[in-house]
């Protein structure tokens, strides 16, 4: 083989495997690409979950503390009204203070929360109500009624706001039950014992009719509140057994009280029918207990329900962090895909800049066989018998030369 053509077979031989190590290149970043590209949406889809959960719940959240705020504000008013009317039955002077400070912590809260909670106008027509009951000054049965009207549509107002707040939609089952507590039990128990002591005092010592339906509706009141006490006792126990852990420590001394208290006025031995109520004086006591047990109850579920929301909020936010760590891993990842190709030139074990200087070779040796010069066949022949009988390549000592001449 001559030289041009061990020349043109390693050029070929170098193209040949400069054009390979290209495609494998070009392969690996086709690959990295497509990775990159799934990996990306992977992400965007795994970010846009996150965020958009996250999003819902925080708003969730954020509905819940309004409601909470305006609960609050909600049971102090009905707490007012119940007093008020428990002093207008008996003819003495409701305490107006009290309850004009309800109202204006119920404007204040219905103006930061009214719009969100959707009150505007169940606040508007409460309020009217309320400033009418408090102009006309009622006593006495008509007191009862009116007051009751009055009472009847705070509580449902209560109602309506631990809806729109979703409070007792929740679907933590102890932020659950302490919503529900407080929307829809205590409000009942809080009313419906002084309600009880007011029956009493306008016809437990009356006769005929009067006195049948008085005693009818206090056995019902006391029916009633010993069926939602049973339901507030006994769900704090239920949602420790589904959740597994301790809950409602801060619950333990009010629910204590609230149990006995309301035991006095509903408790299996008090609801016996051969001991009806009798004692007036007596059971407006422990209708004002209950009354003081149930919105002290009412506040520490308040605070404990407030410190779950936060603890909420707490776990969302570290939720919002989960995009981020996807982002850093996703950019690791990139890196890492771009190291593979990028540098794959040298993993190859043939540096690119042979490739480089293999490409001009072509032209070199074109040059080459342009510029040999022209050999005459007869040389050639005398070259080959030279070589054959050993004297055109052997090289000889000085003085063997002599010595043979």
């Amino acid at each position: 083989m001559t030289m041009a053509e061990q020349a043109r077979t390693q050029v070929a031989q170098s193209v040949t495997g400069r054009m390979r190590r290209r495609t494998r290149r070009g392969l690996r970043i086709a690959i990295a690409m497509l990775l990159i590209a799934v990996l990306a949406g992977l992400y965007s889809l795994s970010t846009a979950q996150l965020w958009t959960s996250a999003d819902a719940e925080t708003a969730v959240v954020a509905a819940e503390r309004h409601g909470l705020h305006y609960l609050q504000w909600t049971t102090r008013l009905i707490d007012a009204l119940t007093q008020a009317r428990s002093a207008a039955v008996r003819g003495e002077a409701p305490d107006l203070g009290a309850l004009n400070s309800a109202l204006v912590a119920m404007n204040e809260a219905d103006s930061s929360d009214g719009d969100t909670l959707r009150t505007k106008q169940r606040w508007a027509d409460l309020r009217t109500a309320i400033n009418a009951v408090m102009l006309d000054r009622p006593v006495g049965r008509e007191a009862s009624r009116r007051y009751g009207d009055v009472i009847t549509l705070a509580i449902q107002l209560a109602g309506k706001v631990g809806s729109t707040g979703r409070l007792v939609v929740d679907p933590d089952l102890y932020r659950h039950y302490l919503a529900d507590a407080v929307v829809l039990r205590l409000p009942v128990v809080l009313t419906d014992a002084n309600l009880a002591a007011d029956l009493l005092y306008l016809d437990g010592h009356s006769s005929g009719p009067a006195a049948a339906r008085a005693a009818l509706a206090i056995s019902v009141i006391r029916s009633d509140l010993a069926s939602v006490a049973v339901a507030v006792d006994t769900g704090l126990g239920d949602v420790t057994d589904a959740s597994g852990v301790a809950v409602g420590q801060a619950l333990a001394a009010p629910l204590d009280a609230f149990r006995e208290a309301v035991g006095r006025l509903a408790g299996p031995t008090a609801l016996d029918k051969s001991q009806p109520l009798t004692d007036v004086a007596g059971t407006t006591t422990i209708a004002r207990q209950v009354q003081e047990a149930s919105t002290s109850l009412a506040s520490v579920m308040f605070a404990e329900l407030g410190g779950q929301l936060t603890s909420h909020e707490r776990a969302l936010e570290q939720q919002r962090l989960r995009p981020l760590a996807l982002a850093v891993g996703g950019v690791v990842l990139g890196v890492i895909l771009l190291f593979w190709v990028v540098p794959g030139r040298r993993r190859d074990g043939v540096d690119d800049s042979f490739d480089d200087a293999a490409s001009t070779l072509p032209a070199d040796v074109a040059s080459v066989s342009i510029t040999l010069p022209e050999v005459d066949a007869r040389d050639l022949l005398a070259i080959e018998e030279l070589v054959h009988v050993g004297r055109g390549v052997r090289a000889r000592p000085r003085g063997d030369a002599d010595d043979a001449e």
